[in-house]
């Protein structure tokens, strides 16, 4: 037998091997996953500053330091119980900087609502798609007064140990993403890329349909770069995708 016939052998007994215990194995390719492509466009881009909006609980800066990204990371999260555990998170890490307010279109005070599941917590009401389908996590157990921001009004402020920066926006609001772009009109020059997860079905009441966000993405001079499945409901429809975008040059 050849030994190209061998590799192609050994390769499949140890694909179906891997599966029969749950595990994919094959070559790698960054298209297939987020937290395979991030640190290559992080780096490909230069940035130098990422923007976590939704911080929650520290888990997408866990996600891209594990990968290798060693700038700096700024972390914003209004709802009091994350941010304390966010806090806590980042301590030992002198790059990784943490507010306790939200991000949107004015400078203003506006009652949150804190989900039981607090990675569902959002200034909007659940739809009845989204109460059915995120049962038991997406219900509201408390409401909190937070403080919202526009970033081009602080991102002066919170990039001041930054040289220069070039930012990477990640949002992860719960249907407010076009809120925070909306109130990032003055810094967008400095923004290199973005991410947002984009309903394909509305979650939350009143909040854009994913063309529409799409749409407002685009005027805004970024263009898509990649797309990944995050939810799929139980009768397999697609639900919310990670949109990652680059400013168009």
């Amino acid at each position: 037998m050849s030994r190209q016939r061998l590799t192609t052998l050994f390769k499949r007994v140890v694909r179906q091997s891997a599966r029969a215990c749950g595990w994919e194995v094959r070559r790698f390719n960054p298209d297939l996953a987020l937290d395979a492509y991030l640190p290559i466009l992080l780096e490909e881009l230069g940035v130098n500053c990422v923007l976590d909006v939704g911080g929650h609980r520290g888990e997408y800066a866990t996600l891209i330091r594990t990968h290798k990204y060693k700038g700096y990371i700024i972390s914003f999260e209004p709802v009091e119980e994350n941010f304390n555990q966010l806090q806590q998170r980042k301590d030992g890490d002198s790059m990784w900087h943490v507010y306790r307010y939200a991000l949107g279109n004015n400078n203003e005070t506006r009652d949150i609502n804190v989900s039981r599941g607090t990675n569902f917590s959002s200034f909007l009401s659940a739809s009845d798609y989204g109460t059915r389908i995120f049962r038991p996590h997406i219900p509201v157990e408390r409401v909190e007064v937070v403080q919202v921001r526009r970033l081009d009004d602080v991102f002066d402020e919170v990039t001041a140990a930054i040289d220069q920066p070039r930012a990477f926006l990640k949002i992860d609001t719960q249907g407010w993403d076009l809120e925070v772009l909306r109130g990032a009109k003055g810094c967008l020059d400095q923004i290199v890329g973005l991410q947002s997860e984009l309903s394909l079905q509305g979650i939350y009441e009143g909040m854009p349909s994913w063309t529409e966000a799409l749409s407002e993405f685009q005027r805004a001079n970024f263009v898509v770069s990649a797309l990944f499945p995050v939810w799929r409901d139980s009768n397999f429809q697609l639900t919310e995708i990670d949109c990652v975008m680059i400013r168009k040059q």
